[in-house]
């Protein structure tokens, strides 16, 4: 069971409105590599509460089924999460209700509002923010050099790697990383082949990338 308490991992990327300096002011994103899965989180329970492997998983798989079923119908779930329930849009603007008809409304997602417990809960291990020294905006995407060190911090561990991954390492938006990687699938020597995998794509180099 964790019990340090550590600090949420931020990057800082430039936001559309600029600031007195006329430049793009700074937002806090957080670390697109820091997650969980459910499994990490299941050894995780151990000294929370006595499942055996796999309950735990099976039991947001079952909740996951319901809750699509009736968020699907209209409904908000209520759960000591907090409560999940559907978003609408307007499919067309509309300033006369009598012209409105099913068909102008439809599914935009599914909105989260947490709970007050989770909220207290949060606010009890929260111990602050830590900037990671990465670079800002996407100035970095044409110094060869500075993409070519990315690529191969990103190929380290595995051997492949997914947008979120060359995110970290190279500093680039999603749509900015997920250009350059398409490019480099390209061409008669491509450095990288694509593959999607269930919703992800994974790049895996061609070659060995020295």
């Amino acid at each position: 069971m964790r019990r340090n308490k550590a600090r949420i991992p931020f990057v800082l990327q430039p936001g559309p409105a600029k600031g007195p300096d006329g430049k793009p002011l700074l937002y806090a994103q957080l670390d697109p590599t820091r997650k969980l899965t459910l499994n990490e989180l299941e050894l995780d329970i151990r000294g929370y509460a006595n499942y055996s492997m796999g309950e735990f998983k099976r039991l947001f798989e079952v909740f996951a089924q319901l809750a699509g079923k009736y968020i699907a119908e209209g409904y908000r779930i209520v759960t000591p999460l907090g409560s999940f329930a559907p978003k609408l849009k307007m499919t067309l603007p509309a300033t006369d209700p009598a012209l409105v008809r099913n068909a102008s409304a439809s599914l935009a997602g599914v909105e989260f509002i947490p709970s007050g417990t989770l909220n207290n809960i949060i606010k009890e291990h929260f111990a602050g923010c830590e900037k990671l020294n990465t670079r800002v905006g996407n100035g970095q995407m044409y110094d060869p050099k500075a993409m070519d060190k990315a690529l191969k911090n990103a190929l380290k561990t595995t051997g492949h790697m997914t947008i979120k991954a060359f995110c970290y390492h190279s500093g680039l938006k999603r749509d900015s990383a997920k250009r350059f990687l398409d490019g480099l699938c390209g061409g008669q020597e491509p450095r990288l082949i694509r593959q999607k995998i269930g919703g992800t794509f994974v790049y895996s180099p061609s070659k060995r990338i020295d």
